[in-house]
C-alpha cells in the first residue's frame, strides 16, 4: 500500500469506496479521533503504567464505525462504564468546578478530555449507533475521574474555580 497517492492533493479523501471532500463530517470526526489517538499515544509514552492503551483500540473500532465499515457494540460501553465506576467510588463528592492541572500527568489527561469532547462534538452531527455517541460522552468522564485520581495519588490538591477573582 501506497502512503502518497496524491488523491488528497485537490481536498478530497478516499473512505472506503467513496470520494469525500476533507471538509465532510465524516472526515472531521476521523480527524478528531485521530488526533485524541495521538495524544493518547504521547502520553503513554511519558505515563506508560496509565493503561489506557485499550481506548486506543476502541477509537480504531469506532473510527471503523464512522466510516461504515463496523459495528461498534455494547462491550467497549460496558468496560468504560465498569472503568468510571470504579473511579467514581474512590472520588469524593465535588462541590465546585475544577480547574484543570495539578501534576503534569494530570494535566495532560484534561487535554484528553477535552480533545475528548472535539470528538463528542464532531460526533453529534451523524447518524452513528448510539452507544458509540454513548462512549464518547461517557470517555470524558473517564479522563476527567482519571485526572482526578491521578493527582489524588500523588498527594496533589485540586484548585477549584474562583468566581469572584479579578485580574489585577
Amino acid at each position: 500500500m501506497r502512503i502518497t497517492t496524491k488523491r488528497g492533493d485537490h481536498g478530497f479523501t478516499s473512505l472506503g469506496e467513496a470520494s469525500l471532500p476533507k471538509y465532510d463530517p465524516r472526515i472531521e470526526v476521523l480527524g478528531e479521533m485521530d488526533s485524541l489517538s495521538s495524544q493518547i499515544g504521547y502520553f503513554l509514552s511519558l505515563y506508560a503504567e496509565a493503561g489506557i492503551q485499550d481506548i486506543q483500540h476502541a477509537l480504531y473500532r469506532a473510527g471503523a464505525c464512522v466510516a461504515g465499515g463496523a459495528d461498534f457494540g455494547l462491550s467497549w460501553l460496558a468496560a468504560l462504564n465498569k472503568k468510571i465506576e470504579e473511579l467514581e467510588d474512590q472520588t469524593p463528592d465535588l462541590t465546585s468546578f475544577i480547574l484543570p492541572g495539578g501534576t503534569p500527568a494530570a494535566a495532560w489527561i484534561h487535554i484528553l478530555r477535552t480533545t475528548t469532547r472535539q470528538c463528542e462534538r464532531r460526533l453529534s452531527v451523524l447518524e452513528n449507533p448510539k452507544e458509540l455517541k454513548a462512549w464518547c460522552n461517557r470517555l470524558s468522564d473517564y479522563f476527567f475521574l482519571l485526572a482526578l485520581s491521578v493527582n489524588r495519588a500523588a498527594g496533589k490538591e485540586e484548585s477549584s474555580a474562583d468566581y469572584s477573582s479579578s485580574m489585577r
